[in-house]
């Protein structure tokens, strides 16, 4: 008895070194047979071999989701009424959908529509009152609120546009043939010490606009189927060099140019076209005029969209909207939309971005 307990004893001790180096199981104990025995060392699992992960090069990448930033109105001015229609528009084709919202309170033949620069407040030529009114822009329903005359001393206005870097802002004054210069605000935006710039060549001044980069200004005359181009002096603040340009012009209304500096477009109220002309950057004239678009109808004013590829002209009861050819500037399938405007003149375009 006592030399089977040493010998259990022994070969535990030898089973207990084997187990830390093959990884053996625990030892196996026949007390009844008074045999002991090391266990059979245990197999490690064999573990399946791991595929790499392959990159393909048509790898789908996940799509992010398209967030609404804000809806797109166009805001008309009804130079028959005392309104300002605010239509929405579609995003997918850019024409104006649904029915038009009427806003702002106090005008008189609206006829010039400009916005600042952040969009918070509008300016709007009141050619029957002979006053300018600025309102707020409100920033979630986008509809024009408090309204005040702002500014004075002006006859007929027909435009306005906002030299925002100094705090200028150009009116034109149809029945005397003159541009009101105006200060600016810069805190509250109210119009002051508006003086009036006479300029050889006016003739019922009816819109201006500048290019791109500010060096120029150009004025459409309807009075003698006109466009001055002036050159904008920085030190004295004001117009330079002024002379006719362009050619084929017929009772122009408004006139615009696209952001690239190549291309300058004139509505004629009298042919019911829209002029296409080329410009040279560097002195500003206008050459090569050519008309473009179709389907126009006693046409007022013109305005784009922020990247340039749609055009919006009213015309006597309706809006065009027009493709903008990125390559040659030209105008092309244009669709009348809206309805229920009384005789549409100045228009823009704005986007609302609810908080």
């Amino acid at each position: 008895m006592g030399k089977n307990i040493a010998l259990f004893v022994m070969v535990l001790g030898l089973c207990a070194i084997f187990y830390q180096i093959g990884k053996y199981s625990a030892p196996v104990i026949h007390i009844n047979s008074g045999i002991t025995s090391c266990p059979v060392p245990e197999e490690a699992p064999v573990k399946a071999p791991v595929k790499p992960i392959r990159q393909t090069s048509n790898f789908s990448p996940i799509k992010k989701l398209q967030v609404q930033k804000g809806i797109e109105f166009a805001y008309v001015l009804n130079a028959n009424s005392t309104t300002v229609s605010q239509c929405p528009i579609n995003g997918s084709d850019g024409l104006l959908e649904g029915a038009c919202a009427t806003t702002g309170k106090g005008l008189n033949a609206p006829t010039g529509i400009e916005f600042n620069i952040p969009q918070t407040l509008v300016y709007i030529a009141n050619k029957g009152s002979n006053t300018i009114s600025m309102c707020s822009v409100n920033p979630i329903s986008g509809s024009f609120d408090n309204c005040v005359t702002t500014g004075g001393d002006f006859t007929a206005p027909s435009a306005i546009i906002l030299e925002n870097q100094k705090n200028f802002a150009y009116i034109t004054n149809q029945n005397d043939s003159t541009i009101s210069k105006c200060s600016i605000d810069p805190i509250r935006g109210n119009l002051s010490a508006c003086n009036k710039l006479y300029i050889d060549g006016l003739s019922s001044p009816t819109d201006f606009s500048f290019d791109a980069n500010h060096n120029f200004i150009y004025i459409a005359n309807e009075g003698n189927n006109s466009v001055i181009v002036c050159s904008l002096d920085g030190q004295n603040d004001g117009f330079s060099n002024c002379q006719f340009t362009g050619s084929g012009f017929n009772a122009p209304q408004a006139i615009a140019l696209d952001k690239s500096n190549r291309y300058a477009y004139i509505t004629n109220n009298g042919s019911h076209t829209v002029s296409l002309c080329d410009v040279n950057s560097t002195t500003g004239e206008l050459s090569n005029c050519r008309a473009t678009g179709s389907g126009f109808n006693g046409l007022s004013d013109l305005t784009f969209n922020a990247a340039r590829t749609m055009a919006y002209i009213s015309n006597a009861s309706t809006v065009s909207v027009c493709r903008v050819d990125g390559k040659d500037g030209d105008l092309y399938e244009c669709r009348t939309s809206g309805s229920g405007f009384n005789i549409p003149s100045g228009i823009r375009l704005h986007i609302v971005n609810p908080q």
